[in-house]
């Protein structure tokens, strides 16, 4: 079943993600050490460095390197929180489409017909949606697995 992104997930991913811009921006930062970096001269980019180190938690940081890079580019980091949003809003709009050659097959219309309140349409003739076919069997016990 398709489901929208656990807050829990979303958390972790959103976490990780800044994580790695944080990371990526540092690392940069040690890359040209000696050269200018965003047009600060090197006393700038010391202080700057500075600045990050005084901050105390992990979303000050980030906040102060974020508009730092706004400041200087134009642009602020990706937003993680806009790419999870943009994820739940496709499975929002997506729906599935289940075939049968059994119309009246019990198990397909409980667990692709929204618990038999779906609707069937017949179709007769030779229909091609994938160039492979996928059979699904189904069971009438559950299998208990160890």
């Amino acid at each position: 079943m398709v489901r929208k992104v656990s807050s829990q997930l979303a958390e972790q991913f959103i976490r990780k993600t800044k994580e790695n811009q944080l990371s990526g921006f540092i690392f940069s930062r040690v890359l040209v050490k000696d050269a200018t970096f965003y047009g600060l001269n090197k006393q700038e980019a010391r202080n700057f460095d500075k600045r990050i180190r005084s901050k105390k938690t992990f979303d000050k940081k980030y906040d102060l390197i974020n508009n730092f890079l706004k400041e200087k580019t134009g642009r602020y980091l990706s937003n993680p929180e806009g790419f999870i949003n943009s994820i739940n809003e496709k499975i929002n709009n997506a729906g599935i489409l289940s075939l049968s050659d059994n119309p009246l097959q019990s198990l397909m219309w409980s667990h692709y017909a929204d618990s038999h309140s779906g609707i069937a349409v017949g179709i007769s003739g030779t229909v091609v949606i994938h160039t492979r076919k996928l059979h699904i069997t189904y069971f009438p016990i559950f299998l208990k697995l160890t």
